[in-house]
Order: C-alpha cells, then structure tokens, then sequence
C-alpha cells in the first residue's frame, strides 16, 4: 500500500500522515512504528503523532516528536491521567494530566514545526467549549512563556 501512496503523494504533490493509535494498533501502535514505515519512501509520507496514544504505547511524545521532526506533519495534542484502577487512561484538559505539554510544545519549536496541532478534547462531549477554551488557553500561556 505504501508504493500506492507514495504514488499519489507525487503525482499530486501532497503530504500524507501516518496516525499511530497505541498499543492496541497492530499497524502503528507508537509514531517510531510509522517513523520506520514511511523511512524508505518520499519524504511527503510522514507522521501525525497523536501524544496520548504514543504515551499510551510506553514512547515519550517529546523523544517522538524530536526524532521525527523532519516527518511530522500533524500533531494530536491532548492530556491523560490514569483512570480507574489504573487500567486504562481518561482524558483530562491540558495541564491536568500526566503528559508534559510544555515539553512537547517545546520540541515541536526546536523542530521548526510548522504544520497542524490539533487539540483533542474528549472530557466533556455534551459541552466541550468551555473546556476547550480552557485548554487553548492554557496552550497559548505555555507557548507565551517558551523562548
């Protein structure tokens, strides 16, 4: 499938992002699993990182993010803490949780990104302005404190 897509990101000049979705992904449970995958083909075949399945699959979002800079094109940005009896991660608004956001915003300028963050929040469904807002807010105040 690969040679497919490597295909089609030429002939329409387009760039293409891998999502890798943890640990029950048999394809790409962690970015550097995708990372290998698109190696060998036309730089246009990258990566979106989503941050809480890369931390759900044991890889640091901010060691994925600076080893696949050059490929990342998209990036899934939210937070987890444990959930109940520890066996399996709830979402949390940014800053609440255990994943280190600063860091990652951090690595996401030492690599020049310059693409996507897109902000994933599924704590509250029915109403989520309020805490999206919350989130892109806490996000700006990190990124206005970063060098």
């Amino acid at each position: 499938t690969l040679l497919l897509t490597e295909r089609f990101v030429k002939e329409y000049d387009i760039t293409l992002a891998f999502h890798n979705h943890g640990p029950q992904d048999k394809v790409f449970p962690s970015p550097f699993d995708a990372w290998a995958a698109v190696k060998p083909y036309d730089k246009r075949l990258g990566l979106c990182i989503d941050v809480g399945h890369t931390a759900r699959a044991g890889v640091d979002p901010v060691e994925a993010i600076l080893k696949c800079g050059e490929r990342l094109y998209d990036v899934h940005m939210k937070d987890l803490l444990p959930g109940p009896g520890d066996k399996a991660d709830q979402a949390v608004g940014l800053g609440f949780g255990r994943l280190d956001v600063r860091s990652m915003m951090a690595a996401l300028i030492q690599v020049g990104f310059r693409y996507q963050v897109g902000l994933e929040d599924e704590v509250k469904t029915d109403d989520p302005i309020p805490g999206v807002a919350q989130s892109f807010g806490y996000m700006r105040g990190v990124l206005a404190a970063l060098p």
